[in-house]
């Protein structure tokens, strides 16, 4: 078939993909995202309790979305957002900040729990930073 780009019809890219597919299937990686998105959704619902700039958080498998919100800052929330980003950079975790006011988590299939929490540690302790001492 015709198409836009070569490399949508090449063989050896589609060859590629079901190899992906078969290991995804093989390692159980589906149910390994399940199980692991659980705990961080339940580690992020956590720190909502705790962290004041936390409105809530979403997921499925090991996606996250972490809502932020202004709190008694009276900062624009995506400022609170910009913020964040740029501690967690500083402490070595790569995230990203979307609709001026979530952090996104789309860490990898075959991440395990402690590299996980870790990343997550690392999250509270950059919104501890920024938005002053954690509820009690």
């Amino acid at each position: 078939s015709l198409g836009h780009y070569t490399h949508e019809k090449n063989p050896f890219s589609v060859r590629i993909d079901l190899t992906l597919l078969q290991v995804i299937e093989k390692d159980g990686l589906v149910g390994h995202a399940a199980t692991l998105g659980a705990h961080g959704l339940q580690r992020i619902e956590a720190m909502r309790q705790r962290q004041p700039l936390v409105r809530g958080a979403r997921g499925r498998g090991l996606l996250f979305s972490i809502e932020l919100q202004a709190g008694d800052s009276g900062r624009p929330v995506a400022e609170i957002v910009q913020s964040v980003f740029w501690r967690l950079l500083d402490r070595g975790i790569n995230l990203s900040a979307s609709e001026g006011r979530d952090i996104s988590i789309t860490s990898p299939l075959v991440i395990d729990r402690q590299q996980l929490d870790h990343a997550l540690d690392q999250v509270e302790a950059a919104l501890a930073d920024e938005g002053g001492p954690p509820r009690r």
